[in-house]
């Protein structure tokens, strides 16, 4: 690779924190969906099966996956993969 390519541009090196700001803006209303989705979860997990199904169970499960899929693809953006 030519070593113009690897080094990054002055101008995103000068701009101090700025990715970091981001970041942390951002950080606050996907925490609060996490903790959302956490709390339906639990919530969601309490009642008992429904004509001998758990269908309650199956909605935590889904609200479960779905907090780890998303923080996955979050994961995943942030990289920049």
């Amino acid at each position: 690779m030519l070593r113009s390519q690897i080094q990054p541009t002055p101008a995103a090196a000068m701009r101090h924190g700025s990715i970091e700001a981001v970041r942390r803006r951002s950080a606050g209303p996907l925490t609060v969906l996490g903790l959302a989705l956490l709390a339906l979860g639990a919530a969601a997990a309490r009642p008992g099966p429904v004509n001998g199904l758990p269908l309650w169970g199956f909605v935590s499960v889904f609200l479960l996956v779905s907090l780890i899929g998303a923080a996955y693809l979050v994961r995943r953006k942030r990289e920049g993969a």
